[in-house]
C-alpha cells in the first residue's frame, strides 16, 4: 500500500504535536515548541502592506533571514521580492578595489583571517576572490615571518 507523501506544513504540524505530547509525558529529549511553526509562503502571496513593511524593515537594517522568519516566507523568496521592488540589498561581496587591497596584503604576508577581519568579510570569501584572480594560496608554514602584521593595522 502506497502512502501519499505529507506536505511540509503537515509534517511540521505533526512534529509540533509530537513535541507537545512528549513534553506532556515528561520526556525531555527535544525542546517542545510553544506554538506550531508558521507555514512558509512564496513572496507572490505577500500582501502589498506586508511587502511595504518588509521593505521598511530591510532599509532599517533587518537581514533577509530575519525578514523570512518574520513574514513566514522563504529566504530566497524574500530576496527576490526585495530585488523586484528595487531595494538594493547589502553585502554584494568584495568590490574590485577591496580585492586589490586583499591581494597586496596577502602578497605582503598578511593572513587571510587578518585581511578578512580588516575588510569585514570572512577569510573564506577573501580566499575565493583571490583564487579567482589566480593567486596561489600559501601553506600555513609558508607565511613570511619577517613581516609584522601590526604595521598593516594603521
Amino acid at each position: 500500500m502506497l502512502h501519499k507523501p505529507l506536505q511540509p506544513e503537515a509534517l511540521s504540524q505533526r512534529a509540533w504535536a509530537a513535541d507537545r505530547k512528549a513534553a506532556a509525558a515528561g520526556r525531555t529529549g527535544r525542546t517542545a515548541r510553544a506554538s506550531p511553526p508558521l507555514p512558509r509562503r512564496s513572496f507572490s502571496e505577500l500582501r502589498a502592506d506586508e511587502l511595504a513593511a518588509m521593505i521598511t524593515d530591510c532599509q532599517a537594517g533587518a537581514t533577509v533571514t530575519a525578514l523570512a522568519s518574520t513574514y513566514a516566507c522563504n529566504r530566497v523568496g524574500v530576496s527576490d521580492a526585495l530585488k523586484q521592488a528595487g531595494v538594493q540589498l547589502r553585502r554584494r561581496g568584495l568590490t574590485p578595489a577591496q580585492v586589490d587591497e586583499a591581494l597586496l596584503r596577502y602578497a605582503g604576508g598578511m593572513s587571510l583571517v587578518r585581511i578578512g577581519a580588516r575588510l569585514d568579510f570572512d577569510a573564506a570569501t577573501v580566499r575565493s576572490r583571490l583564487r579567482e584572480r589566480g593567486v596561489a594560496m600559501r601553506l600555513p608554514n609558508e607565511r613570511p615571518l619577517q613581516r609584522d602584521d601590526r604595521r598593516w593595522d594603521t
